[in-house]
């Protein structure tokens, strides 16, 4: 049986370390091996340390001198094999250095090597709530890469500040997109034990309309999908005179970068499956090797990188009248898929 796996990244000094070994303590059931592989951007590998001397039983291992995220090659998959060859673990955690991006480590567990040997589940970040609530333009871009590839958010050392700035984090975390799985405030590294089983991707594509007409929030039934996932579907706006569409695709459904360039300038543009062109498209894309966010409008497309790992996701909002034809959409997206 595969080896669930957790990343849990942070900023500097937000208290991954101590999350690991609250929960190494707190959650381990009796007789169960845990491991962790901790990564430091300096030489001498302090976390590693504690962990080692704090924790009796938890298997160690370390990738000192560097980012897991630029040493995640031949180097993460020797220590990966070595501690789980050696350790032999129930479960591991994967602790990056808070200089780094967990993107990279995730696509790489996401290769067929470790996919058969380790099931990996949703990335947690901790992050401080005052440093969160900085303006975007003053937080560094590994801060803002971080939250944006966490599945789970969570702001911690909740006893340091008052319920002003709490509530502002959550207000500020519920309004990301694409929306996180979970968005919660604990204290001295407290993680919820439900989280480190918790996989936030979709099993298989899903649609999810909505019309209109304010009184009927129904979904179309028409097409097989699974409506159960509700957790995954993206935030959809509703409003009179608007029509939203939403998918969400499993992260290992890969689109043609060529084929899905394509398809978006169609969609975007008016056709007959959208009479009058967009309002507005955004949507993140596993592509090729690379994962991209798109945005645009009946007139414009832009591109740029996206952290977000968890799945593929696209929204449409469009005039209302005449009705877009979802089913040319949806469609269009099928036939955009890498065969």
């Amino acid at each position: 049986m595969p080896i669930p796996v957790t990343i849990v990244t942070g900023f500097l000094g937000v208290g991954k370390t101590t999350a690991i070994l609250d929960a190494f303590a707190r959650l381990r059931p009796p007789g169960e091996r845990w491991a962790v592989l901790v990564n430091e951007f300096g030489e001498i590998g302090i976390d590693g340390a504690i962990l080692e001397g704090a924790a009796d039983g938890l298997a160690v291992a370390e990738i000192p001198g560097g980012c897991i995220c630029c040493t995640a090659g031949p180097l993460l998959m020797h220590q990966l094999a070595r501690l789980i060859d050696t350790a032999r673990p129930d479960r591991l955690f994967i602790e990056p250095t808070g200089l780094a991006s967990p993107a990279q480590v995730v696509d790489m567990l996401r290769r067929p090597w470790f996919t058969d040997t380790l099931a990996l589940r949703a990335v947690i970040t901790l992050v401080d709530p005052s440093r969160f609530l900085s303006p975007d333009d003053a937080q560094p871009d590994t801060f803002l890469a971080q939250v944006e590839a966490a599945d789970v958010l969570v702001a911690n050392r909740a006893d340091q500040h008052d319920a002003t700035t709490l509530d502002a984090f959550r207000a500020k975390a519920a309004s990301l997109w694409p929306p996180k799985a979970v968005v919660a405030v604990t204290e001295r590294g407290r993680l919820d034990g439900a989280w480190l089983d918790l996989d936030p991707t979709p099993d298989r594509p899903m649609r999810e309309v909505h019309h209109d007409d304010p009184h009927d929030h129904g979904h179309d039934h028409d097409h097989g999908h699974d409506h159960d996932h509700a957790a995954a579907r993206p935030h959809a706006h509703v409003a009179a005179g608007v029509a939203t569409c939403g998918w969400v695709f499993p992260p290992d459904v890969v689109f043609d970068p060529a084929r899905l360039q394509a398809t978006l300038q169609d969609l975007v543009r008016p056709g007959d499956a959208l009479p009058h062109g967009v309002l507005r498209l955004k949507g993140i894309f596993h592509a090729g090797n690379a994962w991209g966010l798109v945005q645009g409008t009946a007139t414009e497309l832009s591109y740029g990188p996206t952290q977000h790992r968890r799945d593929s996701r696209v929204e449409i909002i469009a005039p209302a009248e005449p009705p877009p034809d979802w089913d040319v959409v949806e469609a269009a997206w099928e036939a955009a898929r890498r065969a």
